[in-house]
């Protein structure tokens, strides 16, 4: 039978960009918001309310765009568009089940390594030589070490593979610097890994970015690995494998001694606590395990106040210094209220539920579609093993305590990979940060950027003294992320409008 309906799906985690515009009649789809602009007689109106939450960093939800009409498909949703209008529903989420329980730490080791080389083995198909991320972070150089072994064993879908990390020639030796780990991880492979300086762009890049696009321009953190995205086409790859999902999937939640209690692992439990209290004092190891192993099981009476005073609180450092003018402030505060109505409170597991709010957390996957875009644009394909539904699948059906243990997170991870990875990176604890990124934009042009932002600010967006004063906050304090984010929202936001 002709349905005369058409179909409408997106990828599970929203690794890939798809904008649609449906008014009830006609529907418009294309791979950015560009081409759904472009329908005749479309007129471009601001979301006020989406720019609200670009400004501050504050991402509620995933579907709206900075243009009223204009939609993302939501991750792991299909939908139909037809004469009787549109439906969707959710096609996939992990099961909330623990469901893989062994007797031995070894077995759960085994269990992954086949499952993770089998993820990564699926994401290199490609008849042109794969490329890989190799930064000396934990997850690419998992990913880096278990690809050469495939390719060993004769068992990889690409016909070479080339690594690259970023090196950073102003910056040798800070939080943004890994060559020694990068180096170290080549060496141990046996395996050359190109370092490549990374871009560092003029803000006017960012403006003429966001012109082109007609949309938010993306972030200072996310653009510096433009240089290797373009390195790696030129060397004739366009396939890229990547450790996004690593943080998300293999580590413990914040969860994970609620979970001991639940198991009444009581030897378990006070190991843990005492790793904690090694690390973190008593007084803070105490507050730890209250709220996050203890709080939820208070008498609801008591939750409920707990909650109104948690919420109150959140209110009042939420409120009015964030830098918006009042009309964009009380937009934000609706889409606050509303992102907070869906709550998930039906899900008893802890671990589940802070699991959960990571597969779908706003920011997470807005950053992932603006950064797949600029990928997209130099003809690179991020394909992401640790992002797989079997990934997901299987830290959601193990429990906390092969994720996290003795004050080793990523525990499994760390061990079962131990033989393919230098010791300098199998026990590494740090990561990189690339506040550099950032610095370059809202620090070295001696912050005129923000200045003129709030001198083009014609349509009301902000409120120029707070956002004044919050500059000069970061100026004493360029590491405050708190800071960083919603300044160059600024910057970003004003150069589009």
């Amino acid at each position: 039978k002709v349905r005369q309906e058409a179909f409408l799906a997106r990828d599970h985690m929203g690794l890939k960009s798809l904008n649609y515009c449906w008014d009830g009649k006609q529907l418009v789809v294309a791979t950015d918001i560009v081409g759904v602009l472009a329908m005749p007689g479309f007129e471009a109106v601001p979301n006020r309310g989406k720019i609200a939450e670009y400004l501050t960093c504050e991402i509620t939800e995933v579907e709206e765009t900075i243009w009223q009409g204009v939609m993302n498909a939501p991750p792991a949703h299909w939908m139909r568009f037809g004469a009787k209008g549109s439906r969707r529903a959710k096609y996939w989420q992990p099961s909330l089940d623990i469901t893989i329980r062994y007797p031995r730490d070894e077995d759960y080791f085994e269990h992954y390594r086949t499952l993770f080389a089998d993820c990564v083995r699926r994401a290199s198909r490609s008849h042109l030589p794969l490329a890989c991320d190799a930064s000396g972070g934990l997850d690419s150089s998992a990913i880096f070490a278990i690809a050469h072994d495939l390719s060993r064993k004769g068992r990889l879908l690409a016909t070479e593979i080339k690594g690259y990390t970023l090196s950073f020639e102003d910056a040798s030796g800070s939080s943004a610097d890994e060559l020694e780990y990068a180096r170290a991880l080549a060496r141990h492979v046996g395996a050359e890994v190109t370092e490549v300086e990374a871009f560092m762009p003029e803000t006017s890049w960012f403006a003429e970015r966001g012109k082109l696009d007609r949309d938010f321009c993306g972030y200072p953190n996310a653009a510096i690995s433009l240089s290797i995205w373009e390195a790696l086409t030129k060397d004739g790859c366009r396939v890229s494998l990547s450790g996004l999902g690593g943080d998300e999937w293999l580590g413990a939640t914040p969860h994970y001694m609620s979970e001991l209690i639940d198991d009444r692992n009581w030897q378990a439990l006070i190991g843990e606590f005492r790793h904690k209290v090694a690390q973190s004092g008593l007084r803070q190891s105490a507050w730890r395990l209250f709220r996050t192993g203890l709080a939820h099981r208070m008498p609801s009476s008591l939750l409920k106040v707990r909650r109104t005073i948690l919420k109150r609180l959140k209110q009042r450092t939420t409120s009015r210094n964030d830098g918006l003018s009042e009309e964009l402030g009380q937009l934000l505060d609706r889409r606050r209220v509303l992102a907070n109505s869906n709550d998930l409170k039906s899900v008893r597991n802890m671990s589940h539920r802070s699991q959960l709010m990571s597969l779908g957390d706003p920011f997470s996957i807005t950053a992932g579609d603006l950064a797949s875009r600029l990928r997209a644009q130099v003809g690179c394909e991020m394909r992401a093993p640790m992002q797989a539904r079997s990934f997901i699948e299987f830290a959601f059906s193990t429990p906390e305590r092969i994720k996290f243990r003795g004050g080793i997170n990523k525990f499994a991870h760390r061990r079962a990979l131990a033989e393919l990875l230098p010791p300098v990176v199998a026990n590494r604890t740090t990561k990189a940060h690339f506040a550099i990124a950032f610095e370059r934009q809202l620090l070295d042009a001696n912050s005129q950027v923000i200045t003129q932002a709030l001198e083009g600010d014609r349509n009301g967006f902000l409120d120029s003294e707070v956002a004044l004063n919050m500059l000069e906050q970061y100026r004493r304090n360029p590491n405050d992320f708190g800071l960083i984010w919603p300044l160059w929202g600024m910057v970003a936001i004003g150069s589009l409008f």
